[in-house]
């Protein structure tokens, strides 16, 4: 049972992962994830050139449009996935959380201990076995983003799902419909082929 302060656990120097019984799990997901949203993001754009062949002062406001929000949903995804992961989840020893429960007169009820950080556990407060401790509202800890999701740092996460979502959407859209103009400017040159 190695206590650890917020340094040290998110440096990794500390090994709280391993005192908990874990292993480092996000840290194989986040490039993998990389990786993936840049083909998807480079399909995408290919995908809207080809629907809207021609120089880029030609497209249309529409077509502009398509692309901002292609742009806007995938930086505010970006944006997000950066404050989900730098920012503490809102671990129960943490001095400001400490405070903020004293503000709301949260309190420990029936003198309910922590049995690995041998804390008192307040109410809305769960033990991560992957971070090795007390956290705030716990909701679960993201293998993405390498972080547990609590109070502190549950909006950034939420935000981070909507964007992401709305941009995939927007990424399948314009692959779809270009894979559909691919496939029928293809027919149209084999038809024009037979015939000629």
């Amino acid at each position: 049972k190695v206590k650890t302060d917020d340094t040290q656990w998110r440096s990794g120097s500390a090994t709280s992962f391993q005192a908990s019984g874990g292993a480092l799990p996000g840290v194989i997901f986040i490039p993998f994830f990389v990786v993936i949203l840049l083909l998807l993001y480079v399909a995408a754009l290919n995908s809207l050139w080809l629907l809207h062949p021609g120089p880029l002062a030609e497209w249309s406001a529409g077509t502009m449009a398509e692309a901002g929000a292609l742009h806007v949903f995938l930086v505010l995804g970006v944006w997000s996935y950066a404050g989900t992961c730098l920012t503490p989840p809102g671990f129960a020893d943490d001095d400001c959380v400490q405070k903020w429960m004293r503000d709301v007169r949260w309190r420990t009820t029936g003198g309910r201990y922590c049995s690995q950080c041998d804390a008192p556990k307040p109410a809305r407060v769960h033990h991560c076995r992957h971070s090795g401790r007390c956290v705030l509202r716990l909701d679960h800890f993201c293998i993405f983003a390498n972080t547990p999701t609590g109070a502190a740092n549950h909006k950034h996460f939420l935000l981070w799902q909507l964007y992401q979502s709305l941009a995939a959407a927007e990424m399948a859209r314009l692959c779809f419909c270009g894979l559909a103009v691919a496939v029928d400017q293809t027919q149209q040159r084999s038809s024009s082929g037979l015939s000629g």
